[in-house]
């Protein structure tokens, strides 16, 4: 088969087979071209693998395609030209899916670098890159500047008529900007450190400015950017965090803290902070903050500082750290790195669970849905006990919402969020809809006069039909990334496929 063969048999694929299932059908031909030696085809293949990992959650797989790219476009002496650009911005938007942001900002400079060099200045690179950049700066909630690029990009494609699609593209992200900034408490948090903190930081602490991170991470809904009205009437003060190394922090954590809160009582939204605000923003050193939030020993913390990426800790360590502080250490924005000991430690934990601890929290969440929602629930109905099949059904709804996060490879929030946070997952519409039908329903005693059977769903319940309807959602979604095998929709069944 021609290159050209491959990719048109691979483009009909698309949509009818899963992303493992197409990263599998390249790998398979990238070997055949490795034994061949036909370095163009190894290319091209490599070039699609690098899109295609995006959607496969195999990371290493990802990591190790964009080296491939980069060594062979070298190795053929093609790093000066259009298509290598093509390739870092390629390259780029994969760490950025990631969330190896630097990584990716570097790519995306090195891309800006040859366009200019090269003068590739047309359109559809201009679209390409811009916004790319743009969505990075989104990632790292950077909307004045994610705002900046994606006005390039529409002065650029609203030029060709032929980039149609990109121009939809561009307004719909201007669009979740410009509500970012007009909404965004994080933003505001920010702006007021660029015009006081930092201001403030290097005119009376010069020698350890270049140090201090700062940024706004932790617990609270502007950090997750959930904030609405209702968010408003507490603990929602103009404020940031400042993370000290150990050393520096003994030697001036204490004075720098005095100065955060002469600022924030000066130019902040009011002249006090409320007590549990004040365990959120202002100065800490890295270990202790991480500590704190994470609610686990400094000897677990020092492990995240390690330079490995497998078993920073082991399988019992990461099962005792709760996933909500997890989402919390990973949540916000770094507004500057300091010394980049912040930085490091959040990055490891970006990384996500390895692929044991991942496998072994979704059959932890799969043990209590089928516990509390396709057992429990239908024993309390039966029995009478109204109090308690209301604590199944949401415990039940709770762990559905739990594996729906851990099948998107991201951190489930506070539980007061996890509903909120599923809408940035494109699968879960399903999902969605059922638990929010779910949660509407009336009781459903009158399901019950004919009696129990342990053996059979009484879908006379319209809570227990909800359930065994969310509990094949999941098992579908659980196929799709060949994660298990069955067509049993009680999901116990698959604790020990995990």
């Amino acid at each position: 088969m021609t290159i050209q063969d491959i990719l048109n048999e691979y483009d009909s694929m698309k949509g009818e087979r899963t992303a493992a299932e197409l990263q599998k059908y390249l790998e398979d031909h990238l070997r055949n071209a490795e034994e061949s030696g036909d370095k163009g085809v190894q290319i091209a293949l490599n070039n699609e693998l690098v899109g295609i990992t995006r959607y496969s959650g195999d990371v290493k797989a990802a990591m190790r395609v964009c080296a491939n790219v980069t060594d062979l476009m070298t190795e053929l002496g093609l790093t000066r030209s259009r298509e290598y650009a093509i390739a870092l911005i390629n390259m780029a938007t994969t760490y950025r899916v990631y969330g190896l942001l630097d990584e990716a900002k570097r790519r995306y400079d090195e891309a800006k670098a040859l366009m200019d060099e090269l003068g590739l200045s047309d359109p559809l690179m201009g679209s390409l890159y811009n916004n790319n950049l743009a969505l990075l700066y989104i990632d790292k909630q950077e909307y004045s500047r994610a705002k900046e690029h994606l006005m390039k990009a529409l002065a650029t494609v609203s030029e060709d008529s032929a980039l149609t699609e990109d121009k939809k593209i561009t307004l719909d992200n201007l669009a979740l900007v410009n509500d970012r900034l007009g909404k965004r408490h994080l933003e505001r948090c920010r702006d007021f450190y660029e015009a006081y903190g930092r201001p403030m930081i290097e005119k009376k602490f010069p020698d350890h400015a270049d140090r201090i991170a700062a940024g706004l991470v932790g617990e609270g809904s502007e950090c997750f950017g959930f904030e609405d009205d209702l968010s408003r009437d507490h603990d929602f003060e103009l404020g940031f965090c400042l993370w000290l190394n150990a050393a520096d922090h003994e030697a001036i954590g204490q004075q720098l803290q005095q100065e955060y809160a002469e600022l924030v009582r000066r130019y902040g939204d009011s002249g006090s902070f409320p007590d549990n605000v004040h365990r959120r923003h202002g100065v800490f050193s890295v270990g202790d903050f991480y500590a704190d939030l994470l609610h686990i020993p400094m000897e677990l913390v020092n492990k995240f500082r390690g330079n490995r990426r497998d078993d920073v800790l082991t399988l019992k360590e990461w099962m005792s750290i709760e996933e909500m502080s997890l989402a919390a250490a990973t949540n916000g924005s770094v507004f500057f790195e300091g010394d980049g000991s912040f930085s490091r430690i959040r990055k490891r934990i970006l990384e996500y669970y390895p692929e044991d601890v991942w496998k072994a929290r979704i059959a932890v969440k799969l043990h209590e849905f089928s516990q509390s929602g396709q057992y429990n629930y239908a024993r309390m109905m039966a029995r009478g006990d109204r109090v308690t099949a209301k604590i199944c059904l949401g415990r039940a709804l709770d762990s559905a919402m739990e594996i729906l996060y851990l099948l998107n490879r991201k951190y489930a929030p506070y539980y007061k969020w996890r509903r909120k946070g599923l809408e940035a997952f494109g699968n879960t519409a399903g999902c969605r809809e059922i638990l929010d039908r779910l949660a509407l329903l009336p009781d459903q005693s009158d399901a019950w006069k004919s009696g129990y059977n342990s053996y059979e769903v009484n879908y006379k319940d319209k809570v227990a039909a909800g359930i065994e309807e969310l509990a094949g959602e999941i098992l579908r979604l659980m196929k799709e990334q060949k994660l298990v095998s069955g067509d049993e929709t009680f999901l116990e069944s698959y604790v020990r496929q995990m």
